[in-house]
């Protein structure tokens, strides 16, 4: 019996070394200060990682601008960057968008939405958030269609409470998830059982407050 103890106890120790033996690695030299990454994408056609956030450079001072892609050895900027926070990365008909707040990407006045064809930045639609800076916090892909999500109440001229889907052709715009009517703010979302869930600072109701 001691010896089945000893035994069994040997193979936890060993299982337990084997499951505590992973380490993470640094990836380059790191982002500067107090900054945040807030999104990553892999793309498998150029082998990139793609980074967003609110870094400015790396830690050993080469600058990115809130985005950055790495090739397996170095960080490369996108461009000249951007001139705010990067939020969400997504690949969507074989290019990379990114969503934030900001208002120039590259050599591109934009508002919160560009995408990056491995050369140049170009604008998507034209957000607007009242009398306050357009944000776009996230993106996701539903049916072959783009959603994207966050702070602004208007794509082109149409009406959109922070939520607006691209068919490929035309935007879809939805009625406000606030009950109030107000924009509200959706920062998070996701794909689940073929429906998109979204969260963030809304009144949806009762039960429904910041997740719908």
């Amino acid at each position: 019996i001691k010896f089945l103890r000893l035994f069994i106890y040997l193979i936890f120790l060993s299982a337990s070394s084997i499951i505590y033996a992973q380490t993470f690695n640094a990836i380059g030299a790191g982002f500067n200060g107090a900054s945040e990454v807030r999104c990553v994408l892999f793309d498998s056609t150029d082998s990139r990682l793609y980074a967003g956030g609110t870094f400015s450079t790396t830690s050993n001072g080469f600058p990115l601008n809130y985005i950055g892609s790495w090739n397996g050895s170095n960080w490369d900027s996108l461009g000249v960057g951007s001139n705010g926070n990067v939020c969400s990365l997504i690949k969507y008909n074989n290019q990379i968008l990114a969503g934030g707040s900001f208002s120039q990407i590259g050599n591109a006045t934009v508002s919160g939405l560009a995408s990056w064809d491995g050369t140049n930045w170009t604008p998507v639609a034209n957000f607007t958030n009242n009398n306050f800076t357009p944000s776009v916090g996230k993106l996701v892909i539903l049916n072959g269609n783009l959603f994207v999500l966050g702070g602004f109440s208007h794509v082109d001229s149409l009406n959109a409470y922070g939520i607006a889907e691209w068919n490929g052709s035309n935007w879809i715009t939805f009625p406000p998830v606030d009950i109030t009517g107000s924009i509200g703010n959706i920062a998070a979302a996701a794909i689940y059982n073929g429906e998109l869930y979204v969260g963030g600072n809304f009144d949806g109701g009762p039960n429904k407050n910041d997740i719908l």
